[in-house]
């Protein structure tokens, strides 16, 4: 049986900035919990972030720590 793992790591490029990612997730086996995590990290973009502001931007602008605490809130 073969397992399939996910691991996560934001690392997001735009314009002429780049901003450097974070590894704050263990490695992920469950698919359904990659599903999860997704949706938390859609959810909290759609709730903190300005009108075309970038993901970066939200995260910078919100904090890493808020967005790390609703993650691991599924886990």
């Amino acid at each position: 049986m073969i397992k399939t793992t996910v691991q996560f790591a934001l690392a997001i490029i735009h314009g002429n900035r780049i901003a450097i990612g974070r590894h704050f997730l263990p490695i992920v086996f469950d698919e359904a919990k990659v599903y999860e995590i997704v949706d938390v990290t859609l959810k909290f973009f759609e709730e903190n972030a300005k009108p075309s502001e970038r993901f970066a931007n939200c995260l910078d602008r919100v904090g890493w720590d808020v967005f790390e605490k609703k993650v691991e809130e599924v886990l």
